[in-house]
Parts: structure tokens; C-alpha cells; sequence
């Protein structure tokens, strides 16, 4: 999703989060901005907590002064609710338009 947004010149940020945010890098154009995106997420330390999308995104709609995409996320089917939002280590990455 990332190239996809460098190549049509869009935003792209991070957000690494468990039931909690860990790390935001807001949006921003450009191929450095991608790259760096990618370290980021070669570096984090998988964590085994439970995750919290819907804190996730609400902090994303209070720190974005305007809309923004991310990735749907949809339920395997015969995979069980676990009783949170994510089910497991989580980092999303949504992309915008701007």
C-alpha cells in the first residue's frame, strides 16, 4: 500500500499500537518518507498484547485534520471473535490522500 500511495503521490503514515498507540509517524509524501516507514517497521519488537484497533483509530481521527483511509480489515471465517479488536500483535498503516 505504501508504493501504491508514492506512486500516486499521496501520504503515507504509521501507527503501531497494541491495546494502546506505541508509535505515530504522521503522514507525508515521498519516497524517504517510505522508506523510512519500512525501517520503522522492521525494527519494532513483536509484543504479545492483546490489541485495541478502535483506540487505534480514534487516536488517528483525533490527531488527522482530515479524513483518511486504511487498510479493511475483515475475520477469516471459522476464526472465532477473541474478544478484542485486532485478535493479536498489531501495526496498521493507512494511507491518504492529500
Amino acid at each position: 500500500l505504501m508504493f501504491s500511495a508514492l506512486k500516486n503521490n499521496d501520504k503515507v503514515g504509521l501507527v503501531l499500537f497494541t491495546d494502546e498507540v506505541v508509535q505515530y509517524i504522521p503522514p507525508r509524501k515521498g519516497k524517504a518518507n517510505v522508506l523510512r516507514l519500512i525501517r520503522e517497521l522492521l525494527a519494532v519488537e513483536a509484543v504479545k498484547a492483546p490489541t485495541n484497533i478502535s483506540r487505534a483509530l480514534e487516536f488517528i481521527g483525533r490527531v488527522q485534520r482530515r479524513g483518511f483511509s486504511a487498510p479493511r480489515l475483515r475475520r477469516r471465517r471459522g476464526n472465532p471473535p477473541t474478544g478484542n479488536d485486532g485478535g493479536g500483535p498489531g501495526a496498521g498503516a493507512g494511507a491518504r490522500a492529500g
